[in-house]
């Protein structure tokens, strides 16, 4: 996870799955569709104007990070058997 939160804002906001994941599931950020332009500016004034932002969005991370597996892990122990 590069950036959290993040927002989106373009025409394939609810059709990529991974991505609606993390809006819906983890609610890590949010897509907003092109014809909600000025959703954009307010979801971004809505979190800077939380100071509880930092340890909020990290705790998202965190969860949605024990949630998943470590890909990087998994491939190094798969390719081990192997060798």
């Amino acid at each position: 996870m590069l950036g959290v939160p993040f927002i989106r804002h373009n025409g394939f906001v609810g059709r990529i799955s991974y991505l609606e994941e993390l809006d819906n599931t983890y609610k890590l950020g949010y897509g907003v569709p092109v014809h909600d332009a000025p959703r954009v500016l307010a979801l971004l004034r809505s979190i800077l104007a939380d100071p509880e932002r930092r340890t909020r969005w990290t705790t998202l991370r965190e969860r949605m990070l024990n949630e998943k597996i470590d890909v990087t892990g998994w491939m190094v122990k798969e390719i081990s058997n192997f060798v």
